[in-house]
């Protein structure tokens, strides 16, 4: 049963008695859906790393090799991007999930929880722009500075990085709006009404 299935029967509650959910039985689906969410963000969060560490590597290895300071300058911005986006993404995932370790509080206080987690992920993708885009873009902008081919070569790669990018945040704003948006406000509406009783 989805969150949208829940919403439902928590508004049916005083209408039909006979269909009432216990406290637990709330909780579990809750915390199904949670855990589906947490599965999820963990395996993206898990290839998001995996693909910082070999960036870190790839760019080390060619900045300490590059023969120009553009060059060298613009790995070692992307090396420490990369690790910077390994550190923020450990510690949105540690600051969501690992903070809801007591399995004896209220329904209310869970259902906090879990907003506060969504809330958690919703804020990292709304600012994406500055703490993943913009750093690794500057870094590749300095690459380029470096390359030994002319302005149109360089200008032509940074609009279709630029393009790329802008992609990218729209994908990311578009799972905001379509994912964690809906989820924080029906994880509020199932506060509100357990509230009501």
């Amino acid at each position: 049963m989805d969150l949208n299935e829940l919403k439902n029967v928590w508004k049916q509650q005083d209408r039909d008695t006979g269909d009432q959910l216990s406290k637990s039985e709330l909780m579990m689906m809750i915390n199904n859906k949670m855990i589906s969410l947490e599965e999820n963000i963990k395996a993206r969060d898990r290839l998001e790393i995996i693909v910082a560490i070999a960036v870190m590597i790839v760019f080390a290895l060619w900045g300490v090799s590059a023969e120009t300071v553009w060059t060298q300058a613009g790995c070692a911005v992307i090396v420490g991007s990369a690790g910077f986006i390994w550190y923020k993404l450990k510690r949105t995932q540690r600051a969501s999930f690992d903070s809801r370790t007591n399995p004896h509080h209220s329904m209310r206080e869970h259902l906090n929880g879990e907003l506060q987690s969504v809330r958690q992920q919703k804020k990292m993708l709304q600012s994406v722009a500055w703490w993943y885009l913009s750093p690794i873009w500057v870094g590749l902008l300095l690459i380029t500075l470096g390359f030994s081919q002319g302005i149109v070569y360089k200008v032509g790669y940074m609009i279709a990085v630029s393009i790329l990018y802008v992609w990218i945040w729209r994908k990311n704003q578009q799972q905001v709006e379509g994912k964690f948006s809906p989820l924080e406000e029906e994880i509020k509406e199932a506060i509100a009404s357990i509230e009501d009783q």
